[in-house]
């Protein structure tokens, strides 16, 4: 390294201590030519000012900002080099705020003569005279204005080991472990960290994103290297979907904390579960930074009170994560494949014999009173009106909902569906096998059915209750519900129409909704869309289909449409 000295070791104390006996007085004249890289600056012509000035105009950077930037990212910098010192090097905290009293000792008291002394060598230079008094006030001010001092001095963010875990807090993405109360009389409790913000803050690594993301590109190999290769994996039709897949391997060891070494003691045991990410390559899982923390307990509360209590908001958040996910900012989805909430419509317990009840005590004939004029009734009004009577009292026996959709919900996961999953999770829970796989089975079954069945209709009566509405509001589960109640004013509806051979306008007025064709749209060919008419137009239209098929020659073929 140095220049005329051959001596190499590899032991970084060794060449520490030939470096002082050897080399104690060096500069950088002192190196070798390849160790040194030097970059000499010449002189060239002073730019012009004047252009600057026009090229930028009022949008110039403010100094000011610029250095409270500098000094803000001086706080980020040194509060990572503490956090990895408590964390991974595991400096206890009062050898950490020792050190940051000396250094601030350092950057004020001993560093203001050697400050002064520059200051008066500078000034002296250029042929200037101050007062002492001025440039004791320069070199203090210069010494408490460095960035680092503003960092570490009396009152500042990184002053005190209290400021520091609030700097971490508020600058860096913290995960708060919760205490979970088992007996408040006895005082037991247990601490979890909630694993789907440890994920969620996971995937905001690049490096981690790209190598769960290449290890979603599954290729043909002979050699078994991870359990993707395994027959499990490759039979599940779960984990092998398309989508990317978030891979748990979780860990649960006991250890004593006054007496490591000895454990069959049993005395303040303690129970832990960590986990790992298995999207990583396999090199990857053995690594302690690899190795998250997520529980931890006592081990004669675990015997206490079992590991269903101690593991339950484990097991909340991995059910969440395989019913609903996370989301992943990175991958680009737009905002609106975030949750959302919608506003949906209610049916207590009863709502069908009330609605029946109103409608069968309705007094139908006052509509069509109103509405005649002339000996000829008004269709358009006659038909708005009654279908904002129906409405109303729907409204008014029927109460609202906020519900959440999420992304990667399924379509075909409806009540049926969500109970025989209840009751799947309910038998795991209760070990019995037997319960367990016949509720296994009744849940294949009834996705299966979910996911193909088809509703016919060829009458009202056959209308699906989870039809979507029209533009007039009114369900096809009022309709399937009251169709004893509502037939007769909907038949004279109907032949009205017939006679005047006239469709009522609020029957034919729809709605356009836009349903997107694949994720990330770009312009409007990237959504379909879909119109939603009158339901009770549609069970018209099909009895009036019905009528014409009667009057059709036999030689037209059935599947004629146009």
């Amino acid at each position: 390294m140095f220049k005329g000295c051959d001596y190499k070791s590899n032991i970084y104390s060794t060449f520490k201590s030939h470096k002082s006996r050897k080399h104690s007085s060096h500069s950088l004249v002192d190196f070798k030519e390849d160790v040194v890289q030097v970059s000499f600056v010449t002189e060239t012509e002073e730019p012009d000012v004047s252009n600057f000035e026009e090229s930028y105009g009022d949008d110039q950077p403010d100094v000011l900002d610029r250095s409270n930037g500098q000094e803000h990212l001086v706080q980020l910098k040194l509060a990572a080099v503490l956090l990895k010192l408590e964390n991974i090097f595991h400096v206890p905290s009062t050898a950490i705020d020792e050190l940051l009293e000396e250094l601030q000792f350092l950057l004020s008291t001993t560093s203001l003569c050697s400050t002064a002394k520059i200051i008066q060598e500078t000034l002296s230079s250029h042929s200037l005279q101050i007062e002492q008094s001025v440039i004791k006030e320069l070199a203090s001010l210069l010494c408490t204005s460095n960035p680092v001092y503003k960092s570490i001095g009396k009152g500042c963010p990184l002053a005190t080991s209290f400021r520091h875990k609030t700097f971490y807090k508020d600058n860096f993405k913290v995960v708060e472990p919760i205490e979970y109360i088992l007996d408040k009389k006895d005082k037991r409790t247990f601490q979890y960290i909630p694993v789907l913000k440890v994920l969620q803050q996971l995937f905001i690594l690049n490096k981690v994103l790209d190598y769960s993301l290449i290890s979603e590109q599954r290729e043909d190999e002979v050699i078994y290297s991870s359990f993707r290769h395994g027959l499990f994996f490759k039979k599940n039709c779960f984990l092998t979907a398309g989508e990317l897949r978030v891979f748990l391997n979780l860990y649960i060891d006991d250890f004593e904390i006054c007496n490591p070494l000895g454990t069959s003691r049993k005395k303040h045991k303690i129970c832990a579960v960590y986990w790992n990410l298995s999207n990583l390559p396999p090199g990857c899982h053995s690594s302690l930074s690899s190795i998250y923390f997520t529980l931890l307990c006592k081990s004669e509360d675990v015997r206490s009170y079992g590991y269903e209590k101690i593991l339950q908001p484990l097991l909340r958040d991995a059910v969440t994560l395989e019913n609903e996910g996370i989301f992943i900012a990175q991958l680009g989805e737009p905002a609106s494949h975030l949750p959302s909430v919608r506003i949906v419509k209610v049916w207590p317990a009863g709502t069908d014999s009330a609605l029946q009840d109103r409608f069968q005590h309705t007094d139908w004939s006052m509509f069509a009173l109103q509405v005649t004029g002339d000996s000829h009734a008004d269709i358009d009004t006659y038909t708005s009106s009654i279908l904002d009577y129906i409405t109303t009292t729907i409204d008014s026996i029927s109460t609202k909902k906020q519900i959440t959709t999420y992304p990667n919900q399924k379509p075909w996961m409806n009540k049926e569906v969500w109970l025989l999953l209840k009751a799947r999770n309910t038998a795991f829970r209760s070990g019995d096998a037997q319960a367990y796989s016949t509720s296994r089975a009744n849940l294949r079954r009834g996705i299966k059915k979910a996911k193909y069945s088809t509703d016919v209709y060829t009458a009202l009566s056959r209308i699906s209750p989870r039809k979507a509405a029209g533009p007039d509001g009114i369900h096809g589960r009022v309709l399937r519900a009251c169709v004893e109640q509502l037939a007769g004013i909907f038949t004279d509806i109907f032949n009205l129409s017939l006679a005047q051979a006239v469709v009522p306008t609020c029957f034919k007025t729809t709605s356009i909704v836009l349903v997107l064709k694949h994720f990330n749209p770009v312009c409007l060919n990237d959504y379909r869309p879909v119109t939603l008419t009158s339901i009770i137009m549609k069970g018209f239209e099909r009895l009036v289909l019905a009528h014409l098929k009667n009057s059709l020659p036999p030689t037209l073929d059935p599947h004629q449409f146009a």
